[in-house]
C-alpha cells in the first residue's frame, strides 16, 4: 500500500528545471546551518517549520521527517 504511493509520487514529472545557464556545484565543502527558519507553503499561515534551526558538520547524515515518517 505505502510503496504504490511512493512509486506514484516518484512518477510524478518533475516541474523545476535548471537554468540554461546553470553550474555543477562540484564538491562542497564545509558545514550546513540553518538557523531560526520559518517555512509555509502557499500562504495559508500554518507553518511546517517554525523557528528551526539545524547543524550539519562535514561527514554527517541528518533526515528530517514529518509525523508520518515520510
Amino acid at each position: 500500500m505505502g510503496i504504490e504511493r511512493f512509486f506514484e509520487i516518484m512518477d510524478e514529472p518533475v516541474e523545476i528545471a535548471d537554468a540554461p545557464d546553470a553550474e555543477e556545484l562540484g564538491c562542497a565543502v564545509g558545514k550546513i546551518d540553518f538557523d531560526n527558519v520559518s517555512f509555509r507553503y502557499n500562504d495559508n499561515g500554518n507553518y511546517v517549520l517554525s523557528h528551526f534551526s539545524l547543524h550539519v558538520s562535514p561527514g554527517e547524515n541528518i533526515a528530517v521527517v514529518g509525523p508520518s515518517g515520510g
